[in-house]
């Protein structure tokens, strides 16, 4: 019997047909159905790299920082599907609510009810899973940590301040423990790639590595583990013992300023913002007294508000010179060094090195004592 042979037109459908499932991405879905939700639209966000969010606050979370997609509620469903690009923190506003999301490589479904967002049931996400069991553990801790925090920055009583403070550090001990206890059994976890990213916000940049090193190379090398990794490369400049690198920068006269001009004295580069009274005033106190045994300050204003800035500049009596790009935190000033948090400050030797960084008033004022004589 002669052999047989496919029509070459059905022979050139099959390969293509193999290539293009071989091609195709692969996708993922965020889908659900929430009894008595009205028709409407779900927000799905993604956080941008220079945002903030942190795990406990999301009842406040401001979805205009964000690139975000709409999708439509109907008769209580939603699905929306995207190609998988690697683990993603995502955040879903439903209705008023709002939903920390971890996804993975599988589809994901959210059930429940309208009068209960509180409640909803993700199931289809491992690393959803971590994150709940993430939160069980932390849920106490933070709570403790905004109350006694809150109770600090209102409190001037030297005596309930010694009763506070060291409660307030009892409960950020107990936080950096399971933090690293977390990590350290969840070392593949988008969930800890996000834990790092939040501390990255205003965190040391040698804790932070310690942290990083933990991770396995597999979520390292994800989209998200990149990120990370870019962000802290950023704030590895600002480590103590690193040179502090040199600028020029218009001051509030229209005058060049170098940061090589302050060659020779201890500087304390100061970031702050129009509401910083309290640690301006403290700066002033320290600058009063050490200016004479060279001691400078280096004022960076991080806003965009030229006639702001000048009237709190002359509002708080600041004698030293003072820069600005006025471009907020997406300025070179605050960018170089990953800052996002003020007031914040770098106090450099008289060769520029980091001796100090982000030190409170308190740190700031033992460290001068120690090397300005």
């Amino acid at each position: 019997m002669p052999p047989r042979y496919l029509p070459l037109s059905l022979l050139v459908a099959i390969l293509l047909f193999a290539s293009a499932c071989k091609q195709s991405p692969q996708q993922i879905s965020i889908s659900g159905h929430i009894e008595g939700l009205k028709d409407s639209i779900l927000f799905i966000a993604i956080p941008k790299e220079d945002s903030y969010h942190t795990f406990d606050s999301y009842e406040t979370y401001d979805f205009n920082n964000d690139d975000y997609k709409y999708v439509p509620v109907k008769n209580g469903s939603f699905s929306w599907i995207q190609a998988y690009n690697g683990p993603q923190h995502l955040v879903l506003k439903i209705s008023s609510h709002t939903v920390t999301l971890f996804t993975g490589k599988t589809d994901i479904e959210i059930l429940g009810r309208a009068d209960s967002l509180a409640n909803l049931r993700i199931s289809g996400s491992v690393a959803q899973q971590e994150f709940e069991a993430l939160r069980s553990i932390m849920m106490e801790i933070w709570k403790k940590e905004l109350y006694l925090g809150g109770v600090l920055s209102k409190v001037r009583d030297t005596n309930l301040l010694k009763e506070i403070e060291p409660q307030y550090d009892s409960v950020m001990a107990l936080k950096k423990l399971k933090t690293e206890q977390f990590i350290a059994s969840h070392p593949g976890s988008i969930v800890s790639v996000g834990i790092i990213k939040e501390l990255a916000y205003d965190g040391d940049p040698a804790y932070l590595d310690s942290l990083n090193k933990l991770l396995t190379p597999e979520i390292v090398a994800t989209p998200a583990g990149q990120r990370l990794e870019e962000k802290l490369a950023v704030l590895r400049r600002g480590a103590v013992g690193q040179v502090f690198r040199d600028f020029e920068q218009i001051d509030l006269k229209g005058d060049t300023v170098r940061l090589a001009d302050y060659k020779g004295k201890y500087l304390l580069v100061f970031y702050w913002v129009s509401y910083t009274k309290e640690e301006n005033l403290e700066v002033l106190r320290l600058y009063k007294c050490y200016r004479k045994k060279g001691f400078d300050v280096l004022g960076v204003f991080i806003g965009e508000d030229r006639a702001r800035w000048k009237d709190m500049v002359a509002w708080y009596g600041l004698p030293w010179k003072q820069v600005s790009d006025l471009e907020w935190i997406h300025g070179h000033l605050a960018r170089e060094y990953g800052i996002r948090s003020m007031p914040n400050n770098f106090l450099l030797d008289p060769k520029g090195v980091i001796i100090g960084r982000d030190m409170s008033m308190k740190e700031l004022e033992t460290k001068l004592c120690e090397v300005v004589h």
